[in-house]
């Protein structure tokens, strides 16, 4: 299972870039 924090690094990177 994939953890909380790698969980939260990986949906604030997919919005960093959808984002920019």
């Amino acid at each position: 299972m994939v953890s909380a924090v790698a969980a939260v690094r990986f949906d604030d990177y997919g919005r960093s870039i959808g984002n920019d």
